[in-house]
């Protein structure tokens, strides 16, 4: 009797694992790795303003909307930084903006010489894949991406506004090395996206089979990732969100020319 219970039990664990939202690996969140203490998590897209355990996402694909951004961290984000923790973001955007300076990336085509290239449809971030691949998070002098926007008083010329990092790992959480001010974030979504570099490199959407090219996985769940930005933002040097209406833009790219000449 023994033996075939064992026997039905491992046809039915065989089957589950084709069933959509029972294969662990992929849809599952980071909060299902049980050696991790869960974090403190939140919606930024839709903006919900209360933080949950991280064990309250939900697993699997993002149902409605078609993608959801979760910002997530270690420390409780209703507790200010400390002073060490201030010293270290503030120590950390300006080695950013050094390397900005001493590379030139401020101008555009030199970023691009430096093989930050436009993915996709994404006109913002501009990525370097080598130092995706690299595993090497956080270096100012090896970022993931460039941001540059278009500057609404100088006939849209393309100007860079901050660094993206990746974290080191399709698992990896990203190092907050600020403190509850350097919140780290990802994507989820409805349709599946193919995933090169070990789940690090976005190539695109599935075809209508629901396959990738060969090589690529598709996963329904970002790297984490996060914003140094190197002008005013009004939610700070760290802040998730993208939107920069022309007058905060305007106002941050006039102090920062203002003090450094860019």
């Amino acid at each position: 009797m023994t033996t075939r219970v064992v026997a039905h039990a491992a046809v039915l664990l065989s089957l589950l694992a084709f069933i959509p939202g029972c294969e662990k690996s992929e849809e599952s969140s980071v909060s299902d790795l049980p050696e991790l203490p869960a974090r403190y998590a939140r919606k930024y897209l839709p903006f919900e303003p209360g933080w949950i355990s991280e064990l309250r996402i939900p697993i699997g694909p993002q149902r409605s909307p078609q993608m959801v951004i979760w910002e997530v961290s270690q420390f409780d984000p209703r507790v200010p930084a400390t002073p060490a923790q201030q010293k270290a973001g503030d120590d950390f955007v300006k080695r950013c903006f050094e390397v900005a300076q001493a590379r030139n990336w401020f101008d555009r085509s030199t970023g691009m010489a430096d093989g930050f290239l436009t993915p996709g449809s994404d006109r913002l971030h501009h990525r370097n894949d080598d130092y995706v691949l690299d595993r090497i998070q956080l270096d100012p002098e090896r970022p993931e991406y460039l941001m540059y926007y278009s500057d609404p008083d100088r006939d849209g010329e393309q100007v860079l506004t901050g660094f993206m990092f990746l974290a080191d790992g399709r698992e990896a959480r990203g190092d907050q090395f600020a403190g509850p001010l350097a919140v780290w974030h990802y994507h989820k979504y409805t349709n599946a996206r193919c995933w090169a570099g070990g789940g690090l490199l976005s190539t695109g959407m599935i075809d209508s089979q629901g396959k990738c090219p060969t090589g690529e996985v598709p996963r329904y769940r970002s790297p984490e990732m996060v914003h140094v930005w190197l002008i005013d933002h009004p939610r700070g040097p760290f802040s998730t969100g993208m939107t920069l209406p022309d007058e905060v833009l305007r106002a941050g790219l006039a102090k920062r020319r203002e003090t450094l000449g860019y």
